[in-house]
């Protein structure tokens, strides 16, 4: 991120006069209009992958020693989304120094050695952060498979294992319940058909 920083907001191209972005609108945009665009995006996007950045430093400081669930578990999303940020940010910024450098030799015009080096040192970073993001999505999806997998296997183990002895006892309990209360039910039907059986003047 620090090496993102000197790219955005360093000042080497001008020697400490301003900042390298604004350096850059400034060589392009007597040529192009679209300078104040990337630069603006290449701005913005440094400044939401540096929130990021913190948010999940703080995030994982928060977490303690024992933190629970797992620190993998719980901290996964949130790098993805910092390593979504970061990528953002460092492919603005070489779009926009591609712009810069473009425009430049279109008009036969001499870059600057310090973009020369941004652009070298940004399709490093990309790549590196490219690789990273691949990996993690790749882990993420290998972990949901595992567990759809463990899931079905604990669902068929479950039908071919068939009913436990505690369900096995269950069911004759309900059974032998039901036998014990069969009597019963039948008083009442006996004693309406007795009842249908007495003269009119009775049953009143």
């Amino acid at each position: 991120m620090t090496s993102l920083q000197d790219i955005v907001i360093g000042t080497s191209a001008t020697r400490g006069s301003q900042w390298n972005i604004d350096y850059y609108q400034n060589s392009t945009a007597p040529y192009d209009n679209k300078a104040f665009a990337y630069r603006n995006d290449a701005y913005t996007t440094y400044l939401a992958a540096k929130s990021s950045l913190r948010q999940t430093f703080a995030d994982y400081k928060a977490m303690g020693n024992n933190p629970a669930p797992p620190p993998p578990r719980r901290s996964r999303p949130k790098l993805m989304t910092l390593l979504k940020a970061v990528s953002s940010a460092l492919k603005s910024s070489n779009s926009y120094i591609q712009f810069y450098k473009d425009i430049l030799t279109t008009h036969n015009q001499t870059t600057s050695s310090v973009a020369e080096t941004a652009l070298t040192n940004l399709t490093s970073y990309i790549t590196t952060t490219n690789t990273h993001l691949s990996s993690l999505l790749s882990d993420t999806t290998s972990i949901k498979t595992g567990k759809q997998v463990s899931r079905k296997t604990q669902s068929l183990a479950d039908l071919t294992a068939g009913p436990d002895n505690l369900d096995v006892r269950s069911d004759q309990l309900t059974i032998q319940s039901a036998k014990t209360r069969l009597p019963m039910h039948k008083i009442p039907l006996l004693n309406t058909r007795c009842v249908r059986l007495l003269p009119a003047r009775l049953r009143q």
